[in-house]
């Protein structure tokens, strides 16, 4: 760090300047800086619906008599919603991991 700069260490090969301005600079989509916000993937149409991946589910429980899971989607932030069963059909995958990890 220079002063409220950064050098880079790249190959001689490029021909841009080495040292850049900190807001210049951003951590990747995968590991964002506080108050970075990364772009979520869209959704997917599915029968005519929209659908995004579920990366794993994190719990479920019964409420009032159904089957609810929370769920942690692909390229989303947490996500304190609760979701009915019936919104998993197209995550068998998804339900079966859950399942073995938790029977």
């Amino acid at each position: 760090m220079v002063g409220h700069s950064y050098k880079l260490e790249l190959p001689s090969s490029y021909r841009i300047s080495l040292v850049l301005h900190a807001d210049r600079l951003r951590k990747a989509d995968n590991n964002p800086l506080s108050g970075q916000i990364p772009t979520p993937p869209p959704a997917v149409e599915v029968d005519r619906d929209l659908e995004w991946e579920v990366e794993r589910i994190l719990s479920s429980r019964i409420s009032r008599g159904r089957l609810e899971y929370k769920i942690q989607w692909q390229g989303w932030d947490p996500d304190d919603t609760w979701y009915p069963a019936g919104n998993l059909r197209n995550a068998p995958l998804a339900l079966q991991a859950y399942y073995n990890a938790y029977p």
